[in-house]
């Protein structure tokens, strides 16, 4: 093929695995902690099992759980959601996710060099080593641009476009590598979204409050008169939602606080998002909680009796905005409005958010502000995909008595600015970086892990966010640069000082 011929032609190279160096030495059996007769199994890179008597997947995933450093044992449906691996009916219930380099047998007898002795692949697709190659050329792509990180399915619609056809539905996301091309197709139209009114806000139409909910505190704190409140807390706009009729008659309104804003659902009676802008000024001495009603919900939140029938299953409440980044004083008594709490479980759950908020704290000391989105989200499915609001609101009304479902995640969105002393408030959108995380809401840990590892297990793309929750981040922002933010991929957490 002539030089000149080859200019005219597109090649894509693109090898869809990495691989990772095994040996017999990174074997771990089976045998030392489970009955390999009692299972039906896959070994190798990533084990999975489906028990022999119906009912014991519990039983089996405990069997495993915190025996050897080197493995993660999970019900599939509480895999980490930035695996998408839960879906299907040929996944069997249980599955072992390994370091990479390590494999799995049934027993000690069966290490075979010819077996575990060379390289594997199929390993968690954070590791270096899974990370594979991409290459393009042709008249269609730009030259010498260096392509981010991607997902392969992102490959599909690119192929569709190089070809001329129309994409079927997938889970590639439309634009994703159109940076890569010359003349990239128009982007299709967006569906159109729906965000939350405000909430009551007059004083003369505040609720009085119960006087037997057993708050301690009642009307203690009116609303915000800050009028930049939410220009500052969502400085792209409120994180919006695709609905139909039927549910935007049913949806969130918000309450605008000085430290922050929130989208509350009367239906759930719990906050959907909560969204603040933090500028390194907080007041580090925290007052005592003294929780209480928000006045302008006129009795939509739990009350305390609520919670005081919710700690029976071990479930507190906990701040969305937490008392630690008040910027004042005086502003720490709206952290303690039901309108920002969530049911956490005591034990685990709470303790892995205030590590994240610990991490988040060194965050914003090395880069001066932040912004951050956060709540709760429910994996009824345990499929990754947000339930419809009847299966919600169907848990809510269990038993005749309306109490909130419990969230299967909590979801945190961060967002800082790369550009050095820039506000991320301000900050150009091309210089917008963000993390996301989708941690389990669990009683106790799945497995035995370092904080920060379990945080970066849990990790996920602004878009696996997305999925789970419906909501839609960053609307104010340019089309591509929405696109970026949503498709790039966590490959390890952000340094901290």
């Amino acid at each position: 093929m002539s030089a000149s011929t080859f200019r005219e032609q597109r090649v894509v190279l693109f090898l869809c695995v990495g691989m990772a160096s095994t040996s017999c030495d990174q074997v771990i059996a089976l045998e030392h902690f489970i009955d390999p007769g009692s299972v039906y199994s896959l070994v190798g890179p990533t084990a999975r099992l489906r028990p022999k008597q119906p009912g014991d997947v519990a039983q089996l995933v405990e069997a495993l759980r915190c025996r050897d450093s080197h493995l993660l044992a999970y019900a599939k449906e509480r895999l980490p959601k930035r695996y998408h691996y839960s879906d299907h009916r040929r996944i069997e219930p249980v599955v072992l996710d390994m370091d990479s380099g390590y494999l799995v047998l049934n027993r000690e007898a069966d290490k075979n060099p010819a077996l575990c002795n060379g390289g594997s692949h199929g390993y968690d697709n954070m590791a270096p080593g899974m990370q594979s190659l991409f290459v393009a050329h042709g008249p269609a792509f730009r030259q010498n641009v260096t392509a981010r990180p991607f997902r392969s399915i992102e490959l599909y619609e690119l192929m569709t476009e190089l070809l001329g056809i129309e994409p079927e539905p997938n889970n590639g996301t439309r634009g994703t590598l159109h940076y890569l091309l010359r003349k990239p197709k128009p982007l299709p139209e967006e569906p159109s979204m729906r965000t939350p009114d405000m909430c009551v806000v007059d004083g003369s139409e505040l609720g009085e409050g119960d006087k037997e909910d057993g708050c301690m505190c009642r009307n203690t704190v009116r609303p915000s008169t800050a009028p930049d409140a939410l220009p500052r807390h969502t400085p792209w706009g409120l994180p919006s939602q695709e609905g139909t009729e039927a549910e935007s008659e049913m949806s969130p309104c918000l309450l605008s606080n000085r430290d922050y804003v929130t989208a509350f659902d009367r239906t759930l009676r719990l906050p959907l998002w909560t969204a603040f802008t933090l500028n390194g000024k907080h007041e580090h001495a925290i007052a005592n909680a003294c929780w209480e009603r928000d006045a302008r919900l006129k009795g939509a939140d739990l009350s305390c009796h609520d919670y005081e029938t919710l700690a029976t299953r071990s479930l507190t409440k906990e701040p969305l905005f937490p008392p630690e980044l008040a910027s004042s004083r005086a502003e720490q008594s709206a952290v303690w409005l039901h309108s920002n709490a969530l049911p956490f479980y005591h034990n685990h759950s709470a303790g892995v958010r205030r590590e994240l908020l610990r991490l988040v704290q060194l965050w914003e000391a090395r880069h001066g502000s932040l912004h951050l989105v956060t709540g709760p989200a429910f994996d009824l499915g345990g499929n990754g995909r947000r339930p419809p609001l009847h299966m919600l609101r169907a848990v809510a009304e269990a038993d005749g008595v309306l109490m909130p479902p419990v969230p299967t995640h909590v979801f945190c969105v961060v967002t800082r600015c790369l550009s050095e002393g820039v506000p991320v408030d301000r900050c150009s959108a091309e210089k917008l970086d963000a993390a996301a995380f989708l941690l389990p809401h669990l009683l106790r840990p799945e497995n035995c892990q370092p904080w920060q590892q379990y945080l970066l297990q849990h990790s996920a793309t602004v878009g696996d966010v997305e999925l789970l929750t419906g909501l839609r981040f960053y609307r104010g922002l340019p089309r591509y640069e929405r696109i970026r933010l949503r498709t790039a991929i966590p490959q390890a957490l952000w340094p901290a000082p």
